[in-house]
């Protein structure tokens, strides 16, 4: 086993650690819960420069973590015990969690904010009283979010699929975009908090994005455009990787986070996906077609450690442009109480997500039942999934004229 410890985000002025293990075949990465002005990393070394103020502590710390690992493994080894990317998962977790309390760790996320707002002092003082009532609303509409959706958050859930969902119902009770960055920015700052206390090592939340006064764009794929993709050759690897990734989950619908660990870790045997999906830990078994089998060992033989969220976006814009995707979509921002309506071409909306919208309106639309749909995509409930659907993709026209054949 290879044991290494690098940036997340080496191009950004401050970025998370993680830890990378590589063994047999298999990797895994986490962040271990501390962040480093990327000036003071030695890329090389893979560790703390020396002229950091505390190198010779963290880099013991990095060290002694590394040897662990590296325990636990041999140990597995030695005694012939499961060393799967699950199993060494959860040993990681367990030691990057070393140090928590129990009673911190029996408090759920809202107990935390509870915590939070009664404690929190920036620079020693405490906040303005409005200050305080503004995380309290926070607080109160993740209580109201998490009624609606039918679900109990945990620090872990936090991610891009939360952040996208938990906009697009600030959006449902008539938030505006202001309210809605105001929002964001009280929650990442409870994060961020939290994470310093070690409550948690989740530092998803460092990518939400605080808007300001931002138009959504929502698109899913028509069926004419997921056959043109189909039908592109590219000579590319980085964009074939892309082509691929973004047509296999036009037909699964995964989260990205799930499709590149299929892509990353599991074998693929007959006409079966058997996963655990990493937001809900629930253990499905899907059905893949052959064609879609194919193009999953494809990727796995395309895979480099650089593909990750942010790039593949980029490489689905240069495919659009390819297919001359210039079509334009509009959407709405509100400024004050000023509605403006921006246009942007397609290829330009490009995301993993759009691939994960497409699978879910293109099912629906083929009479696919929501809960069997809610199966690929993970939702917790249906009207989680329901955000899902585009519904300018359904033709009403059609559907009712052949709803019921009276002839």
């Amino acid at each position: 086993m290879k044991v290494r410890f690098n940036l997340n985000t080496p191009k950004e002025t401050v970025s998370a650690i993680q830890i990378s293990m590589s063994w047999k075949g298999k990797r895994y990465q986490k962040n271990i819960g501390y962040s480093v002005e990327t000036k003071h990393w030695d890329k090389d070394k893979h560790e703390v420069k020396t002229n950091h103020n505390n190198a010779v502590a963290f880099n013991s710390y990095l060290h002694n973590l590394k040897t662990r690992v590296l325990e636990i493994y041999n140990d597995k080894l030695n005694y012939y015990k499961d060393t799967s990317v699950n199993v060494m998962k959860k040993e990681v977790i367990d030691l990057l969690n070393n140090g928590i309390s129990k009673e911190r760790k029996n408090l759920d996320l809202i107990d935390v904010f509870n915590e939070f707002i009664n404690k929190y002092k920036p620079k020693g003082k405490k906040p303005a009283q409005k200050t305080i009532d503004s995380y309290i609303n926070t607080r109160n509409k993740l209580i109201r979010y998490m009624k609606e959706r039918k679900t109990k958050l945990e620090f872990d859930d936090l991610d891009n699929d939360f952040y996208e969902d938990f906009v697009d119902y600030l959006y449902g009770i008539n938030n505006n975009d202001n309210t809605i960055g105001t929002n964001i920015t009280k929650l990442k700052t409870f994060m961020n908090w939290s994470l310093e206390k070690r409550y948690h090592t989740n530092e998803e939340f460092r990518k939400f994005k605080t808007l300001k006064a931002e138009a959504l764009f929502k698109i899913a794929l028509t069926e004419v455009e997921v056959k043109k993709l189909n039908q592109l050759t590219l000579k590319n690897r980085d964009l074939e990787f892309a082509q691929l990734f973004m047509l296999v989950n036009c037909h699964v619908g995964l989260r990205f986070s799930d499709l590149l660990d299929v892509v990353k870790n599991h074998s693929i045997t007959g006409n079966e996906l058997r996963i655990v999906q990493i937001k809900t830990r629930n253990p499905v078994k899907l059905y893949i077609s052959g064609k879609v089998k194919d193009m999953i060992l494809r990727l796995k033989k395309l895979y480099k450690s650089k593909y990750g969220r942010e790039n593949i976006n980029l490489y689905l814009k240069e495919i659009g442009k390819i297919l001359s995707m210039n079509e334009i979509e509009s959407a709405t921002k509100l400024v004050g109480n000023k509605r403006i309506t921006l246009e942007k071409p397609r290829w330009q909306l490009l995301t993993t997500h759009v691939g994960r919208r497409t699978f879910a309106t293109t099912a629906a639309m083929k009479g696919m039942p929501l809960h069997v749909i809610k199966q690929y995509t993970g939702h917790k409930s249906l009207d989680s999934l329901e955000k899902y659907l585009n519904a300018a993709n359904f033709d009403d026209r059609v559907i009712l004229e052949n709803l019921f054949n009276l002839e």
